[in-house]
């Protein structure tokens, strides 16, 4: 039981990894985006 549950929550947390540098990513885009439309 426990071999197949620790492979899924690794991969969770890969997946929340992923998704909040994608957020980082898009937020310090939309910065960048911002400052040169000033």
């Amino acid at each position: 039981i426990d071999l197949p549950t620790t492979p899924g929550s690794s991969r969770g947390r890969l997946s929340v990894n992923a998704t909040a540098l994608g957020a980082i990513a898009s937020e310090v885009m939309w910065d960048a985006v911002l400052e040169a439309g000033k």
